[in-house]
């Protein structure tokens, strides 16, 4: 209530109290669904990639979202976390360009892994120098993206480090982005 603000009756009161009940609820309902998406995306790949990819237009919406998979996504997905477990120790995708390859099992997956393992080092190998700098540099914006930050709460980059093919954490892992013929 507006300092100053009288209700003209009890109608009116309880309207605003109602109004200001359904405001709070609907707050309520929106920040557990945000707390349930980023428990999700500690140990899911599609959920992370989803959370950390917000639609421009509702970025707070944790339903909408940039990043839309398809069945052939869900299975590249459900490889990369067998991977992850140790479960896969080789694994190659066959393809067609423009599927999502590069984003999903190489920028979301090596954001995702070090933000689960910030002591591992990982690799990453493109046919370019370019390619892998680029890489280097959308995966470094996740990982220092605030989605990132809510997901992986203790994961830190050390300091002083502004390299796009060469990013440390705080626990002293690290993700290299080299391109064919770089030195690991």
């Amino acid at each position: 209530v507006r300092p100053g603000h009288h209700f003209v009756g009890d109608q009116e009161q309880a309207a605003f109290e109602a109004q200001v009940s359904d405001a709070a609820i609907k707050k309520g309902l929106l920040l557990l669904k945000r707390q349930e998406k980023i428990n999700l995306s500690r140990d899911d790949l599609l959920a992370f990639s989803e959370f950390t990819m917000p639609d421009p237009a509702a970025p707070n919406d944790v339903t909408k979202s940039t990043y839309e998979a398809a069945q052939f996504h869900k299975e590249v997905a459900k490889a990369l976390e067998a991977v992850e477990r140790g479960e896969i120790q080789q694994l190659i995708f066959a393809m067609p360009p423009r599927h999502g390859k590069t984003q999903l099992a190489t920028k979301n997956f090596a954001a995702w892994l070090s933000g689960r393992h910030p002591e591992w080092n990982i690799a990453v190998a493109s046919y370019s120098d370019t390619m892998a700098e680029d890489m280097g540099a959308d995966t470094r914006a996740i990982m220092t993206g605030t989605p990132f930050r809510q997901v992986f709460t203790d994961h830190k980059l050390r300091r002083g480090g502004t390299s796009k093919s060469n990013i440390q954490t705080d626990k002293g892992g690290r993700l290299v982005f080299v391109g064919r013929g770089g030195a690991l």
